[in-house]
């Protein structure tokens, strides 16, 4: 899935479904308020799911330092992130919550989004060898 984030300083509120057992991936591409690409060059990218907000228990999570999210094109403002199967196929069926944030190179750190993250059960597990 593609989509555009524009104007990276207001918090958008995402409420996602995954299923368990599949590839949750994205890219994005950032854009000014003009429509120009933003320069993520050096930026760092985390996301993480918990039960609330308030628990220090946490379900999944991403990051630039783990992998899960890359620079396809930095200059051009394209970032992707994915969490794969064998990693969704663990978590328990549920409701979560999830943020993400990106750090610039000067060290400001600015959300990008938090919402809902529902995790669906998988049917077909188990069933092909």
């Amino acid at each position: 899935m593609t989509c555009d984030a524009i104007n990276t300083r207001q918090v958008s509120v995402w409420n996602a479904t995954i299923k368990q057992g599949s590839d949750w991936q994205h890219t994005m591409r950032f854009r000014d308020e003009s429509g120009a690409p933003v320069d993520l060059t050096g930026c760092v990218f985390r996301w993480a799911a918990r039960p609330t907000f308030d628990s220090n228990t946490l379900t999944a999570s991403m990051s630039t330092s783990d992998g899960r999210f890359t620079l396809d094109d930095a200059v051009g403002g394209v970032v992707s992130f994915r969490l794969p199967a064998a990693s969704t196929a663990a978590i328990t069926a549920g409701r979560y919550v999830h943020d993400a944030e990106m750090q610039w190179p000067s060290g400001k750190v600015e959300p990008m989004w938090e919402g809902a993250w529902t995790v669906t059960r998988e049917g077909v597990r188990g069933v092909i060898p």
